[in-house]
């Protein structure tokens, strides 16, 4: 008998997407924050899909590597961060007041930890919401349409002091039924 690799008892993404939808029957997703590249987790890049092609029908969020996983999935490049890496820095981040951000004054402090950010929004159905006030560095986005979201911040972070606000705000937000 060979040994299996462990990919090969792995279910394809888009079944075990379907399969969870399926029995979970969530109100929200989040996309968490990962190591690695969004291509390194093929079960959030198939969220990812499928939110922006409008098959998901509830809302989602993609907090860091779920932001990235969104932008990839639109087309975006995904680039090392031109400033260098940043570890559980609060850092300004200026929003434009809607959505995640309604009611937080801006510029809001974010705990940031990431290497890689995305690149220019330019050609896609996404719209920059946020950005880093120091650098203009894409610290946010949101689908034209859809409830499709993400931060490259990290909301759940002590450091940002009213993260609890976004992920709240998020919450309150309902798909069309």
């Amino acid at each position: 008998h060979r040994a299996r690799t462990p990919t090969e008892h792995r279910s394809p993404p888009m079944s075990v997407l379907i399969s969870l939808l399926e029995r979970l029957k969530p109100s929200h997703v989040i996309l968490g924050p990962g190591p690695g590249t969004p291509n390194d987790s093929p079960l959030t890049m198939e969220f990812a899909r499928k939110a922006l092609s409008g098959e998901l029908q509830i809302p989602l969020l993609g907090i860091c590597l779920g932001h990235q996983a969104i932008g990839v999935a639109a087309g975006m490049d995904l680039i090392q961060t031109p400033s260098g890496p940043v570890h559980g820095s609060p850092r300004l981040i200026a929003h434009d007041g809607l959505g995640l951000y309604e009611n937080l004054a801006s510029p809001q402090p974010f705990a940031l930890y990431n290497s890689l950010i995305l690149a220019a929004v330019s050609g896609s159905d996404l719209l920059e919401t946020s950005h880093l006030e120091a650098t203009g560095d894409i610290m946010g986005l949101r689908h034209k349409q859809d409830l499709v979201f993400g931060v490259q911040f990290h909301p759940e972070s002590v450091g940002s002091k009213n993260g609890i606000r976004v992920l709240g705000n998020f919450l309150k937000m309902r798909a069309d039924a």
